[in-house]
């Protein structure tokens, strides 16, 4: 109970003094409002995010960006900008002058981007020392030195970092589909309506074997499962597979889902997916329903 009462009083210390400086921040300030000065977005050649179990390295190459860090792929370019849009408009809101061993939180988070310019690297590192929600502010430590921040600073780049994965899985049109093989069933395309292989006996409702078709096209995920941790063990249980074949017979999408009690995951391209929580009732559907 005592050694409760004595962090409370350091939080609570600790956000009196934060407090006291942001007022202080409105005044005129002794140092460069922006951390990042005098570079263009277009210099931006590298980024690297870290926080909590995420570890994402992205580089520019030839005018383009990659992610080489969980998986290599290519990114959009307008989702990368604005990263680097973000490093380049976070402002200082005071400066503190001294921080205690006890305000750095357990986990440090680092933000890190370089820019390059006369074939000379320029390299700004970034690291979270804590978030205090009740001021809605961070602690950020830069050249040795201690600032505070407005929180959206964490906030857009996480939710950006995130948005570097397209929220469409596979983004089909339900029309170019020609062939879908379930666990339990498989069937194609024929005249405008389906045809289930390997059965004698076709369904005269279509609207459930089109309900498949239209849920795994439009598949929409919250978020890409990057913590390794949690990918091994989400995929250590049993999947059901899924194939969808286009007209064009030779693009075909594989994916495995696995459900953990009421959240779905799709593996696909090696990309595990949490699906958004959603109507996927057509996961479940048996054959016999087909019939009803």
């Amino acid at each position: 109970m005592k050694s409760k009462l004595i962090v409370a009083l350091i939080v609570t210390g600790f956000i009196l003094i934060a407090a006291f400086y942001y007022s202080k921040s409105k005044e005129e300030l002794p140092f460069e409002v922006k951390f990042i000065n005098g570079f263009e977005e277009s210099e931006a050649v590298s980024w690297r995010l870290q926080w909590e179990n995420h570890d994402l390295k992205a580089q520019k190459k030839d005018d383009e960006w990659y992610l080489e860090s969980p998986y290599s792929l290519k990114i959009n370019p307008s989702k990368s900008r604005s990263i680097v849009d973000n490093f380049l408009s976070l402002e200082k809101k005071s400066a503190v002058d001294e921080v205690s061993e006890n305000w750095r939180q357990e986990k440090i988070n680092v933000y890190q981007i370089k820019f390059k310019r006369d074939q000379e690297l320029f390299e700004y590192v970034f690291t979270e020392l804590n978030y205090f929600p009740d001021l809605d502010l961070v602690l950020l430590e830069y050249d040795e030195k201690q600032y505070l921040v407005e929180k959206w600073f964490l906030f857009g780049l996480k939710k950006k970092a995130t948005e570097l994965f397209s929220r469409n899985i596979f983004n089909l049109n339900p029309l170019e589909v020609e062939l879908v093989t379930t666990p339990l069933f498989s069937f194609q395309k024929k005249g405008s309506g389906w045809e289930i292989l390997n059965q004698t006996k076709q369904p005269k409702n279509l609207k459930k074997l089109n309900n498949i078709v239209v849920g795994l096209a439009y598949l929409k995920s919250d978020e890409v499962v990057l913590n390794a941790e949690e990918r091994r063990d989400i995929t250590s249980h049993a999947s059901r597979d899924y194939s969808l074949k286009l007209k064009d017979k030779l693009t075909t999408k594989d994916l495995k889902l696995y459900q953990i009690k009421d959240q779905f995951y799709v593996l696909t391209d090696d990309f595990l997916y949490r699906l958004e929580k959603d109507n996927y009732a057509f996961f479940d559907y048996q054959l016999d329903e087909l019939y009803q």
